[in-house]
């Protein structure tokens, strides 16, 4: 009975905490190639701030809408 509930429950738990786990998740990506210089390595490139970011919004917004639906 309390495996069955675990189950029904699971949606929910997902839905909750999909956007929590995306964020912290980029904000781990960023700040791995903030401590490598890599940032560094790719703006002098000529890759603008936009460019890099926009996959990133991208996806937020994406998972922002199936969150709320």
């Amino acid at each position: 009975d309390i495996m069955f509930l675990a189950i029904l429950k699971l949606p929910y738990v997902i839905n909750e905490l999909l956007p929590l786990c995306i964020l912290f998740g980029s904000l781990f990506f960023l700040e791995r190639l903030s401590k490598r210089n890599e940032l560094i390595v790719i703006f002098s490139n000529g890759v603008s701030i936009w460019k890099f970011i926009q996959p990133l919004i991208l996806v937020a917004l994406a998972i922002t809408s199936i969150s709320v639906a």
